[in-house]
């Protein structure tokens, strides 16, 4: 087996994340998570358990024992020599933050504190249906020039209708909210739902996979099909489900890869029928399976591989390419994402400690003289890595074990008063849903926690006003949501 020492540790991150989903899932029971499992920091510490088995979990192996062109021709992506140490940082961060929630649900649980949260509103269906429609609807609209050199830099946000504008900063953060809230409900009934309930959320299943699709979201549809495929379990429990999760996920792979290869621009002089032509041709070649084969190496050898991308910050920590010690810097770093954009030119120094920009100027990428394969000459000079973030990426880069005992400390402390406050909000006005759901999405999926959790809050609110509307058609946005 090779190395084995990175195997190892790999595995045992991923029978960890799975032991602590399953006390707190409730199907094993462990008594010093007990107040975590009966608790409303609950679905918090599940999106945690589920953020730690992708990052830090099973993908990393494939990146460990894969070597693709992605690999090969970009510096940051893995140090294999580093994958042993990055995954123990895994499992000490993930360890510590869920045991720090323990012990806040444990003060909590003594002094009933939040005992009035623990009920959590259900989320409006209209609600839930309307922002949905609004995103596939955003899809639609945005999918033949996404990802085209045209829409670089969100150019693609002014070409939307002007009504929709408004809502395009938030699309990427709210797009499997729907999804993630309609299963929720699923896997938190107490007892069977009505076909009614069955049929809505295979509809914003539905809908969600169409839009991960049109927005060439490989992840989130492959996410999709399998949390599809546990929510129908939860009703019909017939094993041979579970035989349809590979051939979905290899369908919307395929479909969604395919995509990806028609971002071409019409040609000048060139008829909207032969660019049409063209385009389909461009779909059918990437269905091809030497194309989807190469593309799925290249994904699986990188993508959401949070130990692989941690292993490169280690690397060059210890060859004192990154030389910063500063235990509270990734705090400032997660702060500057949300600054608005006209303030942040006063912030840069906090940008300056980001991981990407950190790891940047170790290696020298973007300065006068430096060229890579993977990127054009035109484009090399400024040029900052596009690492696969993970929330502990910055406070290694800024400080090693130091600065990740720092985030474990903190972290949850501050992620269970968002959560807290989230959820007290949604006690008092239903139609702010959107705000536990978003925290839980990000949490469970996102790059970054506390960073993108504030980008979110600056963004929702186009978002949170559709809610509104909706609720007021309805009469529920000021009284609970009924069941």
């Amino acid at each position: 087996m090779p190395y084995p020492l990175a195997t190892f540790g790999i595995l045992i991150n991923s029978l960890a994340a799975l032991a602590a989903g399953l006390v707190l899932a409730g199907l094993w029971d462990w008594w010093p998570f007990r107040p975590l499992r009966d608790g409303v920091l609950r679905p918090l510490a599940l999106a945690i358990t589920v953020h730690w088995f992708i990052y830090f979990g099973p993908i990393n192996l494939c990146a460990l024992w894969l070597k693709s062109d992605t690999q090969v021709m970009f510096a940051w992506v893995i140090r294999r020599s580093q994958i042993s140490e990055a995954s123990l940082y895994g499992f000490v961060a993930y360890g510590m933050v869920l045991s720090v929630l323990a012990l806040i649900a444990w003060l909590q649980q003594r002094s009933g504190w939040a005992r009035e949260l623990r009920l959590i509103p259900r989320w409006p269906r209209a609600q839930v249906l309307a922002v949905t429609i609004l995103l596939a609807l955003m899809a639609l609209l945005v999918h033949p020039v996404f990802g085209m050199p045209v829409a670089n830099g969100g150019a693609w946000m002014a070409m939307l209708p002007l009504p929709l504008q408004p809502f395009s900063k938030g699309l990427f953060l709210i797009e499997a909210i729907p999804l993630i809230a309609t299963g929720w409900q699923v896997l938190s009934a107490s007892g069977p739902p009505s076909w009614r309930q069955r049929w809505f959320f295979v509809l914003i299943a539905i809908l969600q996979l169409v839009t991960f699709i049109l927005l060439r979201q490989r992840f989130l549809a492959l996410m999709a099909v399998a949390w599809f495929a546990g929510c129908l379990l939860r009703w019909w429990r017939k094993p041979s489900l579970v035989l349809g999760v590979p051939l979905g996920m290899c369908l919307v792979y395929s479909i969604t890869t395919a995509l990806r290869f028609t971002r071409r621009e019409q040609s000048y002089g060139e008829s909207r029928a032969d660019y049409l032509q063209h385009t389909f041709g461009y779909f059918i070649e990437g269905l091809i399976p030497a194309n989807l084969g190469a593309s799925a190496l290249n994904d699986f050898s990188y993508n959401k591989a949070g130990a692989a991308s941690l292993s490169v910050v280690l690397d060059l920590r210890e060859q004192g390419l990154i030389r910063v010690h500063q235990p509270l810097a990734w705090l400032s770093a997660e702060l500057y994402r949300a600054l608005p954009g006209h303030i942040k030119p006063a912030f840069m120094s906090w940008g300056a400690l980001n991981a990407e920009q950190l790891v940047s100027r170790a290696l020298g990428v973007g300065e006068p003289g430096w060229s890579n394969p993977g990127v054009h000459a035109h484009l090399a000079l400024g040029w900052v890595v596009d690492m696969m973030e993970t929330p502990l990426l910055d406070p290694v880069a800024s400080a090693g074990w130091l600065g990740m005992l720092f985030f474990a400390g903190l972290a949850p402390i501050l992620l269970a008063i968002l959560w807290c406050m989230s959820c007290r909000l949604v006690r008092w006005m239903p139609c702010l849903w959107l705000l536990p759901m978003g925290i839980l999405a990000i949490v469970a999926l996102g790059t970054s926690w506390l960073g993108d959790i504030l980008v979110f809050l600056k963004v929702v609110g186009p978002w949170l006003l559709l809610c509104l509307l909706v609720a007021t058609i309805h009469g529920w946005h000021l009284r609970e949501a009924p069941e």
